[in-house]
């Protein structure tokens, strides 16, 4: 509102421009900055972050120039954080070469502590439960001690001097640990394959999916619940426990739908949603419906790694229904280089996963769902993308793109603390 009205010799943006990739280049030394938001939707409905710095000099040693002009420590490259605000920080990240036999700041390197010995002496992967100063990469106890172990959640090793990374882990179990043949490419499951698989249901049709986190609560997509009507609670049954459409084992209706407070409609970022079912499911219900683990912050997952996508969405890109059985396609993960160069506009919140031949991918109607990864340890499978957009569906060289489940465990956290 009142766009039109731009004063001269100033910038101005109006609309949905959270975390807006922009860097104002300005001559003078000082500047009036006015903020004003008309929203009063959302909790938080203004995040504004501003510094100065003299684009004339380069940057100091030890720190890494973005392709805006500004400077950051070297430190905060490629830690999967958007501290340049253009994602150039987040963008060519090779994992450095280093000598598994001289001595390193193993803290700060991505291949420490991962599961993997890349080291023939095993020196990677020692030393990972002792306490360190808490990063981006370390795992964090609820005693707020740190530690390098990664993806210490549920690993079926006490990690923790307090326990408390394999609490709330009755979570992630399938009727099928081992899915044994690999939407769009998909195949049918099982009954209780997949137990944290939910139906969403808008108006009595099938709209998104969902995944089960809790007695009840769901996580979805935002932009499932994008406009008035769709964003009303009432008009959403959830079907858990169903491998054909139609034959749920639990029906509940939806007492409120939470969507995240930076969600762009432009471009999917904060591509998340949470939903509080009228009725817990019961335990009865225990051997069809389970909850998939919540990944925490600090959880990692690597290009190449194999995962699953589920839904009842179109098999085909040129289907007008979707499918009555529930379907499964084995995907992997992506570089996240490769994915920003497919769709130019993936933000650390963001990542690609499918096949870069086609052929397996999710589609109209998978909205929302779950993609799950298993834990190399003990078979927990985990929820590391939510289904969210992508050009097509199977197309070659443009794989799907998902919602990192991993950065919003905070958010999640904030409103179902049982989870984490």
């Amino acid at each position: 509102e009142g766009c039109s009205r731009t004063p001269l010799n100033t910038f101005r943006y109006c609309g949905y421009y959270v975390d807006h990739q922009t860097v104002f280049h300005i001559a003078s030394s000082a500047v009036n900055i006015e903020l004003q938001c008309s929203s009063k939707v959302s909790e938080k409905p203004l995040l504004v972050e501003y510094g100065s710095y003299n684009i004339s000099q380069p940057c100091p040693p030890g720190h890494f120039k973005c392709s805006t002009g500004l400077c950051i420590q070297q430190m905060q490259r490629c830690d999967g954080i958007n501290d340049c605000f253009d994602e150039s920080d987040e963008l060519f990240c090779v994992v450095p070469e280093w000598n598994c036999n001289s001595s390193f700041t193993i803290q700060d390197n991505l291949l420490a502590c991962n599961g993997v010995s890349d080291c023939e002496n095993g020196k990677d992967e020692q030393n990972c439960t002792h306490s360190i100063p808490c990063t981006n990469h370390t795992f964090k106890c609820r005693n707020n001690i740190c530690i390098r172990k990664q993806n210490a959640k549920c690993d079926g090793t006490m990690d923790c001097i307090d326990g408390s990374d394999e609490s709330s882990c009755n979570c992630g179990s399938s009727k099928s640990s081992n899915p044994i043949s690999r939407i769009v490419g998909g195949t049918n499951t099982e009954e209780g394959e997949w137990p944290w698989q939910v139906s969403l249901h808008f108006a009595g049709a099938a709209y998104c999916g969902a995944s089960v986190i809790s007695k009840e609560w769901l996580v979805s997509a935002a932009h499932c619940f994008q406009g008035s009507k769709l964003a009303d609670p009432r008009a959403w049954r959830a079907h858990l426990g169903m491998q054909t459409q139609g034959h749920a084992k639990f029906v509940s209706a939806v007492r409120r739908i939470i969507v995240h407070e930076y969600y762009n409609s432009r471009n999917y970022d904060y591509d998340i949603a949470l939903l509080q079912l009228s009725k817990p499911w019961p335990d009865t219900m225990s051997h069809v419906i389970q909850p998939v683990c919540v990944p925490p912050f600090s959880h990692k997952v690597h290009s190449g790694d194999k995962c699953w996508i589920t839904g009842w969405g179109q098999k085909q890109e040129t289907d007008d229904e979707g499918s009555a059985i529930l379907q499964k396609a084995e995907v992997e993960i992506i570089d996240q280089t490769l994915c920003h160069s497919t769709y130019g506009i993936i933000t650390a919140r963001m990542f690609c996963a499918g096949l870069m031949s086609g052929k397996r991918d999710g589609c109209k109607g998978d909205s929302g769902g779950p993609l799950s990864c298993q834990s190399n340890r003990d078979g927990k499978w985990f929820l590391t993308g939510i289904v969210s957009w992508g050009y097509g569906c199977g197309r070659p060289n443009f794989p799907g793109v998902y919602t990192k489940a991993s950065n919003f465990a905070p958010w999640i956290h904030k409103y179902v603390p049982s989870v984490l």
